[in-house]
């Protein structure tokens, strides 16, 4: 908090040249090339994109933006009005997901085990290491325990409990379902009892009757027998007097039900719903959810009004960024005034990875991803400047993951320091701005170029600039009086230059990417020779002898020059 308040207090240009604080710099010895040598894989995580790579000031870790494909919670009213978002999780959850009854906690199903994600700070915790398909996790009525499914064989199932005190594990019941996706189960209200459904018959194989067992002495009651009607998906009333679920008495005309335990009185809810699926009855009132096809609705049983709640068209017509996960049951909050609707979305964060162990961390919150960019270590190996949704952003301790947001006047795209830490280069993909230490505003430095430049990046002298082109060429340009001069222009279809940070008075170099390889250029004879296939995004070591760069997803060292003895 009070880092919050100083940095509000703080004029944005004084902010800025706090972050930019002089460094000194040594004189390094002279380098031969070394281009030949092994690259080093620094990242296993090739499903997890990564890019805008940055070596921190002691050489000791690389930052790097992580996106990931994750889960996005919204909070919708039982007749659909949109309430919120609820959290932000790092997984994509499989058809069935649980909130706990003090909602503090999800328990879902990924990579085929249980995890259980607390949302306050969205930590983690696998409860299953199955090397079967466990799946469909249920709370108890108090939270103490989860039930799930365990996919035995083919059509094997069974339930099997979680103390989560202890975490120990029990099995209470063996079942046969054939794939109806996954199987859902649900707790009575009375914490005693869980309702699942069973085929007991040998033919046909699509029939089933809802049973219910006894969690402390393991007795079965067959709620429904009926060898012609099948039952499925149950899910329990508030008063626990009825079970609504899936209904089906004739081929491919699936409905929902409302089942009273007393009499086996049977009543359909949704005759003009056809394929509907994974009724969940709200926690404290009369309202059923379901899922058809591609869309979510409820019925107000006292009245039987419906209501669609969101559909994959809905969602075209609102031209939403987030994609409602249509095959994820319907899921209450537990006061029932609420339903959560699960979309699937990429994250990003800046993460970094520290080179003797090899261990990612993460330096700002998934949740906070507002579309960031271009991180940047500054003279410090504990904060970055970045761009988080075009804003100028500023990650103060990667260790508490807490990011401030420094300015939103433009919008910021890519970053670099100088040398010397005494000027910031940044774009807003149209122009060039720099920052200079001192100064109160920065200075728009490209007005007398007549095509968009981007991607800066310093000389190691900070008196030059090597700039991505819009006419597909690479720019090395001469700061001169708060303007840029055009010094050269290579032709070519150049990305994400990286000029060599060594000491004034050496062989200068830029590492470069194009179409896919990366080309090492001479910054004095201009020659140009490719030194690594299939890479992209260079980055040097603060010596200048290492080059960092991505292939297929992860993150690969190399070592460019060494030291003559």
């Amino acid at each position: 908090m009070a880092t919050r308040l100083l940095i509000r207090m703080i004029p944005i240009s004084l902010l800025i040249c706090l972050i930019l604080l002089h460094c000194d710099t040594k004189m390094q010895t002279e380098y031969v090339s070394d281009i030949q040598s092994e690259s080093m894989q620094i990242t296993f995580s090739s499903d997890e994109a990564k890019s805008d790579l940055s070596w921190s000031p002691d050489g000791t870790k690389i930052a790097f933006v992580h996106q990931r494909t994750g889960t996005r919670l919204s909070l919708y009213s039982p007749t659909g009005e949109y309430q919120g978002e609820l959290s932000k999780i790092e997984r994509v959850f499989g058809q069935h997901f649980a909130i706990s009854p003090d909602c503090k906690s999800i328990a879902y199903c990924y990579n085929n085990n249980i995890w259980i994600n607390t949302l306050d700070d969205n930590s983690e915790m696998q409860i299953t290491f199955e090397d079967k398909i466990a799946a469909s996790p249920c709370w108890s009525p108090d939270g103490s325990q989860i039930a799930y499914v365990r996919q035995v064989t083919f059509v094997g199932r069974e339930i099997r409990l979680i103390a989560l005190n202890n975490m120990e594990e029990r099995t209470i019941a063996t079942f046969e379902s054939f794939y109806r996706g996954d199987d859902q189960i649900s707790w009575h209200p009375d914490g005693l009892r869980i309702a699942y459904h069973h085929n007991p018959y040998t033919l046909p194989k699509e029939i089933y009757d809802i049973w219910t067992i006894n969690t402390a002495t393991g007795e079965k009651n067959n709620l429904t027998s009926s060898p012609y009607k099948s039952f499925f998906s149950p899910t329990w009333a508030p008063a626990g007097t009825l079970l609504a679920c899936g209904y089906e008495n004739r081929r491919d005309t699936v409905t929902v039900a409302s089942l009273s335990i007393a009499n086996e009185k049977i009543v359909l809810l949704g005759n003009s719903f056809d394929k509907a699926r994974y009724p969940a009855w709200s926690p404290v009132n009369s309202f059923i959810a379901f899922k058809t096809y591609d869309a979510v609705y409820t019925i107000d049983v006292d009245n039987m009004q419906t209501s669609l709640i969101y559909s994959q068209d809905l969602g075209r017509r609102e031209k939403t960024l987030h994609v409602p996960l249509l095959w994820a049951a319907p899921v209450w909050m537990p006061d029932g005034q609420s339903l959560i609707r699960s979309d699937q979305e990429y994250f990003k964060t800046i993460s970094y990875v520290t080179l003797d162990s090899l261990k990612i961390a993460h330096a700002t919150h998934w949740r906070d991803d507002r579309g960031i960019s271009s991180p940047v270590w500054t003279n410090t190996n504990s904060s970055m400047i970045c761009s988080n949704g075009g804003a100028l952003a500023y990650v103060t301790d990667i260790s508490n993951r807490e990011i401030v947001i420094i300015d939103s006047s433009l919008k910021y795209q890519h970053f670099d320091l100088s040398k010397d830490s005494k000027m910031c280069v940044f774009d807003n993909g149209r122009d060039i701005f720099v920052q200079k230490e001192g100064a109160s505003f920065p200075s728009n430095v490209t007005t007398n170029v007549s095509y968009s430049v981007s991607e800066p990046a310093w000389s190691p002298d900070g008196k030059r600039l090597a700039c991505r082109c819009s006419g597909n060429g690479l720019g090395i340009f001469r700061l001169d009086s708060d303007q840029l001069i055009e010094l050269k222009f290579i032709p070519g279809n150049f990305s994400h230059p990286a000029w060599m940070t060594t000491p004034d008075g050496l062989a200068s170099f830029i590492a470069i990417e194009q179409y896919g390889d990366i080309y090492l250029i001479n910054a004095e004879t201009w020659e140009m020779k490719r030194i690594i296939v299939g890479a992209v995004s260079p980055c040097w070591s603060p010596d200048g002898s290492v080059l960092a760069y991505l292939h297929a997803n992860d993150i690969y060292t190399k070592k460019i020059f060494c030291a003559i003895d």
